[in-house]
């Protein structure tokens, strides 16, 4: 009777432990990479609601379409600069030797190369809070994985030592008079054993991730007026012109491939969970969601940087246009 008693009360404690370790996850806040101000604080958050218009192809003239790409018009549009080539195209046709002509040309292309450059800072300035922010993300979820990792080899070396403590309890057993002791014994470092194990492979470390400017909001929403972005770079992420399939606009294709590679609702979870965690301003991360959020920053920051490509597509031909002149 006592025999049953001890088995029944050691089995039930050692599935208690069981169980309470399947459910266990470690939450970790106040690191010091979690500055949520850092990256974004040199932004310019005060573009209101200016939207450059959409692209009139029927103000063209053809003489500039012979001048410049399809792409550099349309980017020149973005930075709000077409009408002044389009004067400045129009100045240089009347092959005139006035004085006030040449001023007026010269003054043109001084705000037209300005205003290319100044653009650019504006791009690199935004890419580089994108890649600050995926930075800090990514240095959370490394400090992460390194906890796990330290408490997956201490409970690894502790389910091994419960298993060798059984086989040698056991052996010992074989050279004693039987008694119930062995029962015990055996259940109970099999049962911790085997708790032990299956805790190791169910870590879970979290940790608070603040991000009240958040850059990929605005992505998801879909603004007419960005606060964050430059409205170039937001004509350029909302113009389907700029994008491979011109059915969708680059912020769309973003969201697609968020929804599709990234996982941001696993199953279990609903959309309005995930959107708060990711589109608003922060909240509790495991390791894995702040790889996603990193992973969406690098892809947000790509698109933004490819844009660079199209103003020194623009630079080149404006430059060649002045030479020739």
């Amino acid at each position: 009777m006592i025999k049953l008693y001890l088995q029944y009360t050691l089995v039930t404690v050692s599935i208690l432990l069981f169980l309470s370790s399947c459910g266990t996850t470690r939450r970790i806040s106040d690191l010091p990479l979690t500055d949520s101000k850092h990256c974004t604080k040199a932004l310019e958050k005060t573009f209101g609601s200016y939207r450059p218009k959409s692209f009139d192809e029927e103000s063209i003239h053809e003489r500039l379409h012979d001048t410049y790409s399809d792409e550099s018009l349309h980017i020149a549009h973005a930075i709000d600069i077409l009408d002044e080539l389009k004067e400045l195209d129009s100045l240089q046709r009347l092959d005139s030797t006035s004085l006030e002509i040449r001023v007026k040309e010269l003054e043109l292309i001084n705000y037209i190369t300005n205003t290319i450059y100044i653009s650019s800072f504006e791009i690199e300035s935004l890419a580089a809070a994108l890649g600050c922010e995926e930075e800090r993300a990514s240095q959370i979820a490394d400090y992460l994985e390194r906890q796990e990792s330290q408490r997956d080899r201490r409970l690894t070396a502790a389910a091994i030592s419960m298993s060798a403590l059984s086989s040698i309890s056991t052996g010992v057993f074989l050279f004693l008079p039987p008694s119930y002791w062995d029962d015990i014994i055996g259940i109970s470092t099999g049962i911790i054993g085997g708790s032990l194990s299956v805790r190791s492979m169910m870590i879970d470390s979290k940790v608070r991730f603040e991000h009240p400017d958040n850059l990929l909001e605005e992505i998801w929403s879909g603004p007419d007026y960005s606060t964050l972005f430059p409205p170039s770079v937001w004509y350029y992420f909302t113009e389907p012109f700029f994008s491979a399939l011109e059915s969708n606009t680059i912020r769309e294709s973003l969201i697609k491939r968020w929804k599709e590679f990234q996982a941001l609702s696993p199953a279990g979870s609903s959309d309005e969970e995930y959107e708060k965690l990711f589109f608003a301003e922060g909240g509790v991360y495991t390791t894995s969601q702040l790889r996603t959020r990193a992973d969406m920053l690098d892809q947000t920051e790509l698109e933004v940087n490819l844009m660079l490509n199209h103003l020194q597509r623009l630079l080149r031909e404006f430059f060649n246009t002045t030479k020739q002149k």
